[in-house]
């Protein structure tokens, strides 16, 4: 059987990286793509989910995983018809593959892979985010300006979270399985909500989330009642990542300036701790930051350079120590459109679309 360590050694010698940053395996090229995602099976390999469009299907999405030497298609969805999806959030939970997707630029999905990438009951979408507890059931932090209707749910420009319980996905077309909107805040025409984050917490039947409102980003605690307001502070662009050794990190984007900026809230602490400049300067068009968060509390944040995409800048912060953000960077070949970020023990991946999104490549840091 294949290990991690066999993962770690096949790591490509090609490295078009300056510092820890170095190629895994081969890059994958591919036309238009449309959104990357990356997420780690329980023992430890990475796999990721991408989008590219096909003119006779619309997007197609190819899960790849890593078997320690090179990439493999693990799966893959094509469009039911000529459409596109973007935006991915994919996910491994319960041994397994969750990816969510915006149709179209309308509506919402989140496909099931044990289902052959069934959709749950698609809904009205501006900004969701979801995650899966023990038993299979979604939990769903998601805002959209149009109400319920006759045939998608619509939150009529609440912020609300909501369970899709797991039996949704068995039957074909799926079934509306939707419990209780619980109401978490509301936008309007000028304040609008512009980032949502929905990741487990301490355990799988609990959760961390946060979301961006006029410019104000607000997360909660530990919990699964979303009523305990862990900080408020101005910002966008928001990612969070959680350890139950470490606690919560959230990095964002510091308003009137292009800084990324993180803060910390331990697992024994009151209060967010302010751990000043990751990055001095980004690029804020993109508008998203990502974390990564390894197990010795290495805490790495990613942002694209200004005025250059196709550098991604890196820092890096180690919890627990009087320590100093150390910038670092690398050189994709060509600008890069999309990017994600997470950790696996002590290594931190980073999945990317470059060339204007013409390729796919993953690269590696240990920490």
């Amino acid at each position: 059987m294949k290990t991690m360590f066999a993962a770690l050694a096949a790591v490509s010698s090609l490295c078009l990286c300056h510092g820890n940053w170095a190629q895994v395996g081969k890059a994958i090229s591919a036309s238009e793509v449309s959104a990357v995602s990356l997420d780690f099976s329980p023992d430890g390999f990475p796999a990721f989910a991408f989008g590219f469009y096909d003119p006779n299907h619309g997007t197609v999405i190819p899960v790849m995983a890593w078997d320690g030497t090179e990439w493999e298609e693990d799966s893959r969805r094509t469009a039911q018809i000529p459409q596109m999806y973007n935006e991915f959030s994919f996910k491994i939970r319960n041994m397994v593959k969750y990816l969510s997707v915006r149709i179209h630029s309308k509506y919402g999905s989140v496909m099931n892979g044990a289902f052959e990438w069934r959709g749950c009951y698609a809904f009205h979408n501006d900004l969701y985010d979801y995650d899966i507890d023990s038993k299979g059931n979604m939990m769903m932090l998601w805002v959209s300006t149009q109400p319920t209707t006759t045939n998608y749910p619509g939150t009529d420009n609440k912020l609300v979270v909501v369970k899709y319980d797991a039996s949704g996905w068995y039957s074909y077309p799926a079934s509306y399985s939707f419990g209780r909107l619980k109401k978490v805040d509301k936008q309007t025409d000028k304040k609008k909500v512009t980032d949502v984050k929905l990741i487990r917490g301490a355990n799988a039947d609990s959760f961390v989330g946060g979301y961006v409102l006029g410019g104000v980003a607000k997360v909660f605690n530990d919990s699964r009642t979303f009523e305990a307001l862990g900080g408020t502070w101005e910002g966008s662009a928001l990612d969070i990542v959680y350890s139950n050794s470490f606690g919560t990190v959230a990095s964002y984007i510091k308003p009137g300036s292009s800084s990324v900026d993180v803060r910390h809230f331990p697992v024994s602490g009151s209060k967010w701790v302010e751990l000043g400049v990751a990055i001095p300067t980004t690029d804020t068009e993109n508008k998203k930051t990502t974390l990564a968060l390894t197990a010795d509390g290495t805490v790495v944040v990613a942002a694209p350079a200004k005025g250059n995409a196709t550098i991604v800048h890196t820092s890096t912060y180690t919890l627990g120590e009087s320590s100093a953000w150390k910038l670092n960077s690398f050189e994709a070949a060509g600008p890069v459109t999309h990017w994600d970020m997470g950790a696996n023990g002590f290594n931190v991946w980073i999945v990317l679309s470059e060339n204007d999104g013409k390729g796919v490549r993953v690269v590696r840091s240990d920490f």
